[in-house]
C-alpha cells in the first residue's frame, strides 16, 4: 500500500485528477473500483490494505481485491508518462529531463519491435538536447544505441566513428560520475539510521578530498561537481565544522552560476546545507534567506519542501522567533502534502507542536488568530507515551523525555516527575554517554538535579550549576550531536524550567542512584 500511496501522491501533486485508461479493458464494475479507490487515497480516506479492501466492499486476503489495487498501480504508472513537464513547477533542465527519458523508453521499445527508422529521429534529438544539458549516462545509452544502428545497419562508417568517438568521450566521464556517487553513498549511509559517524568514516572521508579535488578540476559537468563538492560538505559535517562547510557550500554556488542552465537539485541542496550551518551557528537572518532561496526552487508539498520547512522552524527556535517558529509548523501541517509523509516525520512535526504548546502556555509568542489547535491538545496521551529506547539510533526521543518533564514541571505535578526519573536516569545513563549527545546527557541531568533538591530553586540552582557549566563547554557550534535533537537551546529550555520554580522546598522521598 505504501507504494500505491506515493504514486497517488505524484499524481496529485501534479494535478492528474483523472487516472489515463490505455489499454484493453472494458469500462466496468472493476474500472469503477480502480478509480474509486484512487480518489479515497488521494483524499486520505484510506491508508493502508485493510481500510481500502473494507472501503471497497472486498476481503483484503481476495484476489478480488489485489486485481483492483494492481490494475490501479498500473493505471498510475501510465499516467505518469502523461504528466505535463512544461508546467511552471519545472525549468528548462527538468522538462528535458523528464521529455528525454520519456522518449528513451519509446526508442527502447521501437527498436524492440524493429521500427528501427523510427527510432533514429528520436535518438538524435534526445542526443542533441542531453548534451546541451549534460545527462552523461543518457548520452552514453544513445551514442551506443546510434553507434549500433549505423555500424549493423546502415554500415556507415563515419557516422560509426563519430558516434564512437562521443561515447568514449563521455564514458570516462560517467565512470567518475559513479565512482563519486558510490563513495558519497559509502560516507552517508550510516547517518540514516545514526548522526553520529565513526573516526574511521571520518578519516575516509578526508583521505578522498585530494581526489575529488581533481576530479572537479578535470570535469565540468553539472552531477560531477554535485557529487564531488557533497563528498567534501560531508566530510566536514562528520566534524560540525559548519564555517568550512559554508565555504564549500558557497563555492559550488557560484559554481553552479556560470552554468548557462538552472539545475534546481544541486544548488537547493547546498542552500539546504547552508542552513544547517546557518541553524547551528545561531544566524537567523543568513539562514532565513538561504531558506527563501531553496524553496524557490522546490516543488511544494514535496519531501524536500517539508525539510525546508522543518530547518526554518529549528531556526526559529533557536533564535527566539518563536512566533515565525509557529507560523512555520502551522504551514507544514496545513499543506496538502502533509497526508503523504511519513509516519516518522510526522511523529517529528507531532514534536514540535507539542513544544509550541508549552512556549504558548509560558506567554512566550501570541497566534495571529484564535489558535484552537493548543486547547484540543492530547496533553494525557503526550505524557503517557513511551519512546521505543532500544530502537533510539538517532537520539530522536530525548525530545519527547524532555518535553514530558518540563510539561510537569509547568503543571506543578512534581510527584509525576519523580515517578518518572528512574526511567530517564535509566534511559541518560544506557544511551546518552556518547560524544554526539553530551549536551543532551547535561542537560538530561541538570532536570535530574530537580528531585534531590526538593524543587527549591536556589537549591537546584546550585546543584546543577556543574552540568550547566559542562553544557557551556560545549557549545552547539562544536558539539557533535544531531541537529534535530535539540529543538530549543538546552539553556533556553533550563531557563523556562527555572522560571517554573519557586524558592520552597517540597519534601520528596527517591531512591538515589549513580551518576
Amino acid at each position: 500500500m505504501e507504494s500505491l500511496i506515493e504514486l497517488v501522491g505524484v499524481a496529485s501533486r501534479n494535478k492528474v485528477r483523472h487516472i489515463e485508461i490505455i489499454g484493453e479493458e472494458k469500462p466496468g464494475k472493476k474500472e469503477t473500483k480502480i478509480n474509486l479507490l484512487y480518489d479515497a487515497i488521494r483524499e486520505e480516506r484510506v491508508k493502508s490494505d485493510e481500510e481500502a479492501a473494507e472501503f471497497l466492499g472486498l476481503d483484503v486476503h481476495t484476489t478480488a481485491y489485489r486485481n483492483v489495487k494492481n490494475s490501479l498501480k498500473k493505471r498510475l504508472l501510465n499516467t505518469i508518462f502523461f504528466i505535463d513537464v512544461k508546467r511552471a513547477i519545472y525549468n528548462e533542465q527538468q522538462s528535458a529531463y523528464f521529455n528525454c527519458w520519456r522518449e528513451w523508453a519509446a526508442v527502447k521499445i521501437l527498436v524492440g519491435k524493429g521500427a528501427h527508422r523510427s527510432s533514429l529521429e528520436l535518438c538524435q534529438k534526445i542526443l542533441q538536447v542531453a548534451k546541451e544539458f549534460e545527462f552523461v549516462d543518457l548520452i552514453l545509452d544513445v551514442s551506443r544505441q546510434l553507434r549500433l544502428y549505423y555500424g549493423t545497419i546502415e554500415g556507415d562508417k563515419k557516422k560509426f566513428e563519430e558516434y564512437s568517438q562521443i561515447y568514449r568521450c563521455y564514458e570516462e566521464a560517467l565512470t567518475v560520475e559513479n565512482r563519486l556517487e558510490e563513495y558519497y553513498c559509502d560516507l552517508t549511509i550510516d547517518s540514516i539510521r545514526s548522526k553520529s559517524a565513526s573516526d574511521e568514516t571520518y578519516g575516509k572521508a578526508m583521505s578522498l578530498l585530494p581526489t575529488i579535488d581533481c576530479y572537479l578540476a578535470r570535469f565540468n559537468y553539472f552531477r560531477i561537481q554535485f557529487l564531488g563538492r557533497m563528498i567534501k560538505i560531508a566530510a566536514r559535517m562528520m566534524k560540525n565544522d559548519y564555517r568550512s562547510t559554508l565555504e564549500t557550500c558557497e563555492e559550488g554556488l557560484a559554481f553552479f552560476e556560470t552554468k548557462k542552465f538552472e539545475v534546481k537539485i544541486p544548488v537547493s541542496a547546498f542552500l539546504h546545507q547552508k542552513l544547517v550551518c546557518h541553524l547551528q551557528l545561531g544566524q537567523f537572518e543568513e539562514g532565513m534567506d538561504a531558506a527563501e532561496k531553496s524553496l524557490q526552487l522546490i516543488q511544494e508539498g514535496s519531501y524536500n519542501w517539508f525539510k525546508n520547512h522543518e530547518l526554518r522552524f529549528l531556526l526559529s527556535m533557536h533564535t527566539r522567533k518563536y512566533g515565525e517558529g509557529y507560523k512555520t509548523w502551522d504551514r507544514a501541517i496545513t499543506n496538502s502534502g502533509y497526508k503523504y509523509l511519513d509516519e516518522s516525520s510526522k511523529e517529528k512535526w507531532a514534536i514540535y507542536g507539542f513544544f509550541l504548546h508549552y512556549l504558548f502556555l509560558l506567554g512566550k509568542f501570541t497566534p495571529d488568530q484564535d489558535e484552537t489547535r493548543f486547547n484540543n491538545f492530547r496533553l494525557g496521551k503526550f505524557l503517557n507515551q513511551v519512546p521505543t529506547y532500544s530502537q533510539d539510533k538517532r537520539g530522536l526521543n530525548v525530545p519527547i523525555l524532555i518535553a514530558q518533564i518540563l510539561f510537569l514541571i509547568m503543571k506543578k505535578d512534581l510527584d509525576e516527575v519523580i515517578d518518572r526519573m528512574e526511567a530517564i536516569e535509566k534511559y541518560c545513563s544506557r544511551y546518552l554517554r556518547h560524544d554526539d549527545l553530551f549536551r543532551s546527557n547535561c542537560f538530561i541531568k541538570m532536570l535530574l538535579q530537580m528531585p534531590d533538591a526538593g524543587f527549591h530553586r536556589a537549591a537546584v540552582t546550585r546543584k546543577a550549576q556543574k552540568y550547566v557549566d559542562k553544557l557551556e563547554e560545549v557549545p552547539l557550534e562544536i558539539a557533535e550531536q544531531p541537529f534535530e535533537v535539540e529543538i530549543i537551546p538546552y539553556l533556553d529550555l533550563w531557563q523556562f524550567a527555572m522560571d517554573s520554580l519557586e524558592n520552597k522546598r517540597f519534601d520528596v522521598k527517591r531512591k538515589k542512584t549513580a551518576g
